[in-house]
């Protein structure tokens, strides 16, 4: 505009200068002579060179490319694994080529590991632990031993109790192989070793007055052992002063294979807890932590219980755990509900590192409840199975009803209805390296294999996230004050439903749901790589791409990059 005005101005003072003094217009025959022109007495008048036509715009600058996860180096152990679309994209398995290993009654495969382990040290040769501490007092247990003993290693105790009675703190009380048909209950600080996890167990064989084949009331430190048989495998609730478990098997409890609670405290290093049964077709569960108990795991595999494989409850109950494996966890028998791998509720806070949650039933994890907490890194939830008769159900992840939750470098992998579900009011997620694939829908009916499912007024952020190989939709954000902020986004090769070969979406914002995107890859997915719809929706994204949308493969419409509609803003 100021070019303009600029060159109005000049051409109105060159006007000017071409008047006579009395402003009258001259004429040529009276002032300049016969044949000439005025231009000979005037001045010159030059036309105005035209303005230069405006610079072309610049091109517009190229979308940053998201960041792919930064899922290694791999913890100790874990091998590096390509994915089959984007060798780019580089995971970290826990298990070597071939998987995690079956292994036998004493042994165990952790994570990071090539194969299985045993747990605790090798049978001895003879009766007694191979290794029995010289700086303290030793009372020693026989299976079967007469009455009469004195606890010595000529004349030892018969009975574990008879032991316990005459021990004081700080006492050794060593357990010869074989089996203690007995309820165990320690009320003083001792140690209680074992010969070996396979030769020497402690398994009532009838109900007692305990509620478990071991109970703990003090701060004992239990090795090399196994137990079974009674209802709780090992009972610290509570006790005076952390317990330690150390190198033991815990295998057909028949409510609990370890129960913490009313303030116990314990610390546990290469246990293994199996095959809980299910009492009255009830429970079966294999680890409870509730009433404020604080409870340390190292180097746990909790596989083949039923109901719950590890329930956090109660707010001040707080689980750390390492190296942890909860598996094949299966429904209860009296109604087939349930067979989660892991169940916080109630404030609870649960801390893990380097653990692994897969062919659960149901759900592999749920955070629920205001005030419940979990944080953790290099998590993976895979191959989370539907009920066993319904064929319904296969959640990998759930956050709902207040639970926080912070990942990072989590794989939720081929689980069945939905991978991640964060859902209701004051419900949080935050995850940073973050890869949901192949979600595979339900068994009963080919539905749902949603990547990620936001809604209820939840609050989700990303950072370095991919979807990728889910169905029906990658992520789906729906809901008044349900929010998504990503940064480092990809959603790739969102498949149809399998049911009817519908849908497809790489991302679906609805009802009244807020999105920003920053930096975000939305490729080869079905009929619509973005769809934003319903009043109230907001969408606002920078460096955004969305390529290779395909047809909806029902009926081969659609294929949209974008769409807006319903009074959605984008």
């Amino acid at each position: 505009m100021l070019a303009v005005v600029g060159l109005l101005l000049v051409s109105t003072t060159l006007v000017g200068l071409g008047c006579s003094e009395g402003g009258e217009i001259p004429h040529g025959g009276d002032d300049a002579g016969p044949r000439k022109d005025a231009s000979s007495w005037g001045p010159e008048i030059a036309e105005p060179e035209p303005p230069a036509p405006p610079a072309p715009p610049a091109p517009p600058a190229r979308p940053v490319t998201p960041e792919l996860p930064r899922m290694t180096p791999c913890p100790e152990g874990w091998r590096e694994k390509v994915d089959p679309d984007n060798a780019a994209l580089v995971t970290c398995d826990p298990w070597p080529e071939g998987g995690r290993q079956d292994c036998a009654e004493d042994e165990a495969h952790f994570p990071g590991r090539r194969g299985c382990e045993r747990i605790g040290p090798p049978c001895p040769e003879g009766e007694w632990p191979a290794e029995i501490p010289e700086d303290a007092r030793v009372i020693y247990v026989r299976v079967g031993e007469p009455a009469g003993g004195d606890g010595t290693r000529e004349r030892p105790f018969g009975w574990i109790a008879d032991a316990v009675a005459a021990a004081n703190d700080g006492d050794v009380i060593a357990l010869s192989k074989g089996l203690f048909d007995e309820e165990v209950r320690i009320d003083r600080a001792v140690t209680v070793l074992g010969a070996c996890v396979l030769e020497t167990r402690i398994a009532p064989s009838a109900p007692g007055a305990e509620a478990a084949a071991l109970t703990l009331r003090a701060a004992v430190v239990v090795r090399d052992l196994q137990v079974g048989g009674a209802e709780g495998g090992v009972d610290v609730s509570p006790a005076e002063g952390t317990a330690e478990v150390y190198g033991v098997v815990v295998r057909d409890a028949t409510r609990v294979g370890l129960v913490v609670g009313d303030g116990g405290s314990v610390e546990v290093r290469e246990l293994v807890v199996r095959d809980t049964a299910s009492d009255g077709g009830e429970y079966g569960r294999g680890l409870v932590a509730s009433g404020g108990a604080q409870v340390t795991l190292e180097r746990v595999v909790i596989e083949r219980n039923r109901d719950i494989g590890v329930l956090v409850a109660e707010e001040g109950t707080a689980l750390t755990a390492a190296d942890l494996v909860v598996s094949r966890t299966q429904a209860r028998e009296n109604d087939l509900g349930f067979g989660y791998g892991l169940n916080a509720w109630g404030g609870a806070q649960v801390t893990l590192d380097r653990v692994v949650l897969d062919r659960n039933h149901q759900v592999g994890v749920r955070i629920s409840g205001e005030g419940t907490v979990l944080t953790a890194a290099d998590l993976v939830v895979s191959d989370t199975r539907t009920r066993e008769t319904y064929r319904d159900g296969g959640w990998g992840l759930e956050v709902l009803g207040g639970g926080q939750v912070t990942l990072e470098r989590a794989v939720l992998a081929r689980n069945g209805v939905v991978g991640l579900t964060v859902a209701e009011l004051s419900t949080a997620l935050t995850a940073t390296d973050l890869v949901v694939s192949d979600t595979q829908g339900q068994d009963s009916d080919g539905t749902y294999g949603i990547g990620l499912d936001a809604f209820g007024g939840a609050q989700v952020r990303l950072e370095r996230a991919v979807l990728e190989r889910n169905r029906v939709v990658g992520v789906n954000v729906g809901e008044e004050r349900t929010a998504l902020t990503a940064a480092d986004l990809v959603v790739s090769d969102t498949q149809a439903q399998e049911s009817d070969g519908a849908l497809g979406y790489g991302l679906s914002v609805s009802g009244g749901a807020q999105v920003r995107l920053e930096r975000a890859a939305l490729e080869r997915n079905r009929a619509a790589g973005v769809s934003a719809f319903e009043g109230g929706t907001v969408l606002t994204a920078a460096d955004l791409v969305v390529s290779d949308t395909q047809a909806q493969e029902s009926d081969g419409a659609l294929g949209y990059g974008l769409s807006v509609s319903g009074g959605a803003q984008v």
